[in-house]
């Protein structure tokens, strides 16, 4: 059905081939060689527990694999294959019935019920058998691609209230053991912006939210603290519509947990590269954190995850994002570096691409 993705064990194996005592851990999955829409929660991928796979694919909901040379369900405008990651090998010839370029599709189910919520998601966790040892990673860097799909549309399911933030969407999470109030559990949203809401320039841009929760180190009732939480300056912005919509971003997310309770040493850094392989390309900076204090005690690493998520606001229509790409890692080595080589000018909308100049 599938054959196995691209592994590389540094902390195993060097060119000269004398082991090493550094831990290191690099995964790279672009969906190809699967059987077209299937899903990874079926039975036959279950199977990949005990396998040479760095990183196991868990429980998804409403997510499919699917292929990328023709029309996505879904989907109504033609989809464009996302630009191959360089860091990522190319795959190997697939067998009949499979794709040769795939991606996961996450299908938001649309209501024109402002009370509907939605639901699309897909689970992952670091295989133990690759930890050599460790529980997870205190270090770990998330590369993929999203294609934001033309027909994203923040609604308002309370167009009356007078709070500046409405709506939400689940991005990613990253955790240790669980996800819940007293693991280290990091949570990036987006959320929608009233004010907005009548802006042609600015209608159905989402807005970045994060929160680091763990358990209080200082308190005995084992509460929940949070280490970092809150949104960022207003003209930062996860999906800007005029840019964004029909397109691929390359979203690389960088985690450094604290050394210790005291250190305040932990790091968060995310990049979003839009139009990722076109000419009017942009780079920004999202986040970046570099005096963390969301230290994990006996749990000061990361071993889980999932992409997307709960949507509190919903969709008006069945809403779809592809994701491709996905590399984890604990060496920045791997990446995509140009990813994260912020552009120095930064102009909203750019150019359209092959655009005519008119003198």
């Amino acid at each position: 059905m599938r054959l196995l993705t691209s592994i590389k064990l540094s902390s195993y194996i060097i060119a000269t081939c004398i082991p090493v005592l550094a831990f290191g851990l690099s995964f790279d999955e672009n969906f190809d060689n699967y059987e077209k829409f299937s899903t990874f929660h079926e039975s036959t991928f279950n199977q990949n527990v005990n396998s040479s796979d760095a990183v196991i694919w868990e429980s998804g909901v409403r997510v499919k694999i699917v292929p990328l040379d023709g029309s996505v369900e879904w989907i109504e405008e033609p989809i464009n294959g996302s630009v191959k990651n360089p860091a990522i090998g190319e795959a190997s010839q697939p067998d009949e019935g499979t794709c040769s370029d795939c991606a996961l599709r996450f299908r938001y189910t649309g209501s024109t019920s402002l009370s509907e919520d939605a639901w699309a998601e897909q689970r992952f966790k670091l295989n133990p058998t690759h930890l050599g040892g460790k529980k997870g990673l205190k270090e770990i860097w998330l590369q993929y691609d999203q294609y934001i799909p033309n027909n994203f549309h923040y609604r308002d399911t309370n167009p009356e209230s007078s709070n500046w933030f409405g709506g939400g969407e689940k991005v990613l999470s990253l955790f240790a053991d669980d996800y819940s109030d007293t693991n280290p559990t990091f949570i990036i949203g987006r959320l929608m912006r009233r004010a907005d809401k009548d802006d042609p320039t600015r209608a159905d841009s989402a807005y970045p939210d994060f929160n680091f929760s763990f358990q209080d180190p200082y308190d005995e009732t084992k509460r929940r603290r949070f280490g970092i939480r809150g949104n960022l300056d207003p003209e930062v912005r996860l999906i800007v519509p005029n840019v964004d919509k029909g397109y691929w971003q390359r979203r690389t997310l960088h985690i450094k947990m604290p050394t210790d309770a005291e250190s305040n040493d932990g790091i968060i850094e995310f990049w979003i590269n839009r139009r990722v392989g076109e000419p009017d390309s942009v780079v920004e900076k999202i986040f970046d954190f570099q005096n963390g204090n969301f230290y994990g005690g006996d749990q000061n690493y990361i071993n889980k995850g999932y992409l997307l998520g709960w949507s509190n606001s919903g969709f008006n229509e069945d809403t779809v994002f592809l994701i491709d790409n996905v590399l984890i890692t604990d060496n920045p080595d791997d990446i995509d570096k140009d990813a994260l080589t912020q552009s120095a000018v930064q102009n909203y909308p750019p150019n359209p691409p092959n655009a005519i100049q008119v003198d």
